[in-house]
């Protein structure tokens, strides 16, 4: 409830990193950019990031930050909840209740999703699902800064995996 007001007029604003990489799609589309030219510099993702965008990017700017925010507090919610097991649902809520998570929904950012991403890499490991893992890796790649760690977690998990069950 602290954050709400702060939230509320972010979305009302497109100066942050949603503003910014619905711009880019939207100029990508129209043929006006190739996505890392000099006048899109702050966009840093992978390019098939832009999917992730497209739905909203023609969306006008509250209801698309919204529909994205709602989209990104579902997936930190799951993913917090499979990867740590709280004893409650008001832990979970305590544990969420963070600068991070207020910073997450007001710049409109997507590490929520590398987050999911990992988790259902992590899902799969478990399961030896393959296939889960391999879409997990993908989905953490749309946001390469900080994903070197991740990632070598989920391949030291999986290096005694038969090259059988990988294929």
């Amino acid at each position: 409830l602290i954050l709400l007001p702060l939230v509320i007029n972010s979305i009302r604003h497109p100066n942050n990193d949603f503003g910014t990489c619905t711009a880019t799609v939207r100029d990508w589309v129209a043929g006006d950019t190739n996505l890392y030219d000099e006048s899109h510099a702050y966009y840093s993702y992978t390019p098939w990031s832009v999917l992730i965008y497209l739905p909203v990017a023609y969306l006008p700017h509250p209801l698309g930050q919204l529909i994205f925010n709602t989209l990104s507090l579902g997936l930190l919610i799951w993913a917090t909840w499979r990867l740590s097991r709280p004893v409650s649902w008001l832990a979970l809520a305590i544990s969420l209740t963070t600068l991070y998570t207020g910073m997450l929904v007001i710049q409109g950012q997507w590490d929520a999703l590398v987050l999911a991403c990992f988790t259902l890499g992590w899902l799969g490991i478990q399961q030896k699902r393959p296939w889960l893992v391999g879409i997990g890796l993908v989905g953490m790649t749309t946001k390469y800064s900080y994903i070197i760690v991740p990632l070598l977690l989920m391949l030291y998990a999986i290096r005694q995996w038969p090259i059988k069950e990988l294929i």
